[in-house]
């Protein structure tokens, strides 16, 4: 049974051909591309992690660059978009529960019409009390006061996101650059040898 690195080989592809086509299941840089499209001759690295690390630095400035006024502005801003998406979230919650409670009643109140559809009754009113019970519980993180911080408080806390940011894209575009020359290499020495 032909797959897709195989399908090709009743039309006469060469041994060249069909080497490049399985190679890519070992670059995970081609995996998603058409078998059509050749491999390039050399891998090139993403700019995700680079564009991530100059984001991360500039907003990094930014912050450091904040007057205390207007860290205090920032602060009162992120205090009040909590608190509203705290209320969102466990709105929706809510209002969730009561839809899955009023279909709790429903098949509470259905009377099967034979023994047989007992298992379907208990199978719904299962699904149903999962969901709701998964779905819509509130956690300690929908319970607990919300923390109104300082400009200080607030930019110590946005600095440590940043910097986690600029850590994990650094080593990430390292990782990256590692695996694109490695690949770039055993590719060459396919190429040689073919």
């Amino acid at each position: 049974m032909p797959n897709g690195y195989t399908m090709h080989v009743k039309d006469g592809i060469t041994f060249e051909e069909f080497i490049m086509g399985c190679t890519r299941a070992f670059l995970i840089e081609t995996r998603d591309t058409p078998n059509s499209q050749p491999i390039p001759e050399k891998m090139i690295p993403s700019e995700h992690h680079q564009n991530q690390m100059i984001l991360s630095a500039e907003e990094k400035q930014a912050l450091l660059n904040m007057s205390d006024s207007e860290l205090e502005i920032a602060a009162n801003i992120q205090y009040v978009e909590n608190v509203k998406s705290r209320k969102k979230n466990i709105d929706k919650k809510i209002e969730l529960k009561a839809k899955f409670d009023i279909m709790l009643l429903k098949v509470t109140s259905w009377e099967p019409p034979s023994s047989d559809h007992n298992g379907l009754k208990d199978f719904m009113k299962n699904q149903l009390t999962e969901s709701r019970d998964f779905d819509c519980k509130l956690y300690g993180s929908d319970l607990t006061e919300i923390v109104k911080l300082t400009g200080n408080e607030w930019k110590k806390q946005e600095l440590q996101i940043v910097n986690r940011s600029i850590d994990y894209h650094t080593k990430e575009h390292a990782l990256e650059l590692k695996r694109i020359n490695g690949n770039n290499n055993r590719l060459k020495q396919l190429r040689d040898s073919i």
